[in-house]
């Protein structure tokens, strides 16, 4: 195969890059086959394009970057072209660390044409000149400094209820003609429609779901992609299944009356690809800002027709004669088993009649079998408990100081990397006052980026340690058993207290998830 010359062309939507002409893919790709076309040492390469195209470049969490990495490491890629530093990264220590380390041993020519950047340029043993480093090190900032600022514009925006999302919710659609608002598709949203109307005559989320499917209606990520939209669906192996959490995402959504609903999820920290959900407290809802689909009454009819059945559920699962109902699931789909309330009660898996699943359990279990074995496997658990619980009380205090203590540390480290980080800048500010000197400088920036892996590693190793170290017990569990003199019957309320659910698979093995542990029992 030929040597690889790897164009790496980047543009986030979570930035001001987007507003940028000079900044979009398409610009970057003209300006990389101008210099190609410029310099024919470049023309023996085979030209190969890695584009990340709305990704941060404050990490290397992007699909094409690691693509490009990893092709550096099987010794494919001879040389590597960007617009600039900031294409390839914003985070001026990771860039430097690939830029002056990695790619010169691995004997990969890397060009920022902006900059005037060819690591041919510098001779053995030579580093990039401080200009390389100080625009990585403003790089860095600006990134801090404009995430900041998009993070304000994106909190004005949800005030005045303008829709920020990728993809509009199903049912609608982006108005060309006017950011942030919605239009109706009239197509979809007559679905939309017949899911309210269907629930309202069946008052089952599980048969909408099957009407839907048996009309072959393309569920809404299915209809997405069948629209053109690039749209990723996270629960990739249902995508093109109606199913009842589907059907009760639309029924619960407030868009469909006309307003909006955003803030449900933030990111936890600048530049983070993690993101946490937020309480229903936290959400901003606007209202009225688009044309709704539903009536406010028939929305708010579902809402109150939904809360009285869940109540209905929890009074039928909570009967004395059934008190495992509700916690019995299916150990190859995990849906709920389906009790048949006969003189010998038993479940069932609707999903393996109507699915054929192969790891669904495909007959009938015996409820009284059942509750035997869930009786066998607490009565061990209580002869378990007994004798650790008054030794887990005594260690539960001196466990939490050190607990206390591991995470001021680990807030201790986080705060020095970051004040490290900012000497470096302060570093800089202080060599071109001609207050130090230039091999001061640099002696003392390498001084630091040692310091700053060493923490970075120390914080990691710590932070595992904390994970492993100090996984609570459920207190809850263990009170109910430890004060057991002997369960002679499994009643409702040692069923909610100790169990979070049963799992029953094929061959009648049937596996018991409690506050912090599973307990295997085969029938």
């Amino acid at each position: 195969m030929s040597e690889i010359l790897a164009i790496y062309l980047r543009l986030s939507h979570q930035d001001d890059d987007c507003l940028d002409e000079s900044n979009s893919i398409r610009n970057q790709r003209e300006m990389a086959v101008k210099f190609i076309d410029e310099h024919t040492d470049l023309k023996k390469y085979f030209v190969c394009e890695y584009v990340d195209d709305g990704y941060s470049g404050k990490n290397f969490e992007r699909p094409a970057i690691k693509r490009l990495l990893a092709d550096v490491k099987k010794n494919k890629v001879r040389c590597i072209i960007v617009k600039d530093f900031s294409r390839f990264a914003r985070d001026y220590i990771q860039a430097g660390e690939y830029i002056e380390k990695i790619f010169p041993f691995m004997n990969v020519r890397f060009i920022s044409i902006n900059d005037n950047f060819d690591s041919t340029e510098l001779g053995i043993g030579d580093t990039p000149d401080l200009r390389f480093s100080f625009q990585n090190l403003v790089n860095d900032f600006h990134s801090v400094d404009t995430s900041q600022k998009v993070r304000f514009v994106q909190a004005q925006n949800r005030k005045i209820g303008k829709h920020q999302a990728t993809f509009a919710p199903y049912g609608y659609r982006k108005d060309p003609e006017k950011q942030g608002h919605l239009i109706v598709d009239e197509e979809a949203a007559e679905v939309v429609r017949k899911i309210f109307s269907f629930f309202l005559f069946c008052g089952n989320k599980e048969e909408v779901a099957r009407k839907l499917e048996k009309a072959h209606i393309p569920t809404p990520a299915e209809y997405m992609r069948k629209k053109g939209l690039n749209y990723s669906w996270k629960y990739q192996k249902t995508q093109g299944t109606w199913s009842g959490a589907i059907v009760g995402r639309i029924l619960r959504n407030r868009m469909y009356i006309g307003d909006m609903v955003s803030g449900k999820v933030e990111v936890e920290e600048i530049s983070s690809v993690h993101v946490r959900q937020k309480p229903k407290k936290e959400w901003v809802i606007v209202e009225n800002t688009h044309e709704p689909i539903i009536s406010k009454e028939l929305f708010y009819q579902v809402q109150e027709y939904k809360k009285k059945k869940c109540v209905k559920d929890m009074h039928i699962k909570g009967s004395l004669d059934s008190p495992i109902k509700g916690f019995v699931q299916c150990g190859g789909c995990r849906k709920n088993l389906v009790r048949r309330p006969r003189r010998n009660p038993s479940y069932y898996c609707k999903y393996y009649y109507s699915q054929h699943h192969d790891n669904c359990l495909s007959h009938h279990i015996n409820e009284r079998q059942l509750i035997n074995s869930i009786l066998t496997v607490l009565r061990k658990q209580v002869k378990l408990v007994q004798n650790f619980h008054t030794l887990y009380k005594e260690k539960t205090s001196h466990k939490k100081q050190i607990k206390d203590k591991e995470v001021q540390d680990l807030k201790n480290l986080q705060y020095y990397i970051q004040k490290v980080k900012q000497e470096n800048f302060f570093l800089y500010k202080a060599y071109i006052s001609e207050q130090i000197e230039r091999e001061q400088f640099i002696k003392k920036k390498q001084e630091n980026q040692i310091k700053i892996e060493k923490s970075e590693n120390t914080y990691q190793r710590k932070l595992q340690n904390q994970q492993s170290n100090f996984q609570e017990i459920d207190m809850t569990f263990l009170d109910v058993l430890s004060e057991s003199d002997g369960i002679t019957g499994l009643t409702r309320d040692v069923v909610e207290k100790l169990i979070q659910v049963i799992y029953v698979h094929p061959g009648d093995k049937v596996v018991i998830q409690f506050g912090f542990q599973e307990q295997r029992r085969d029938l």
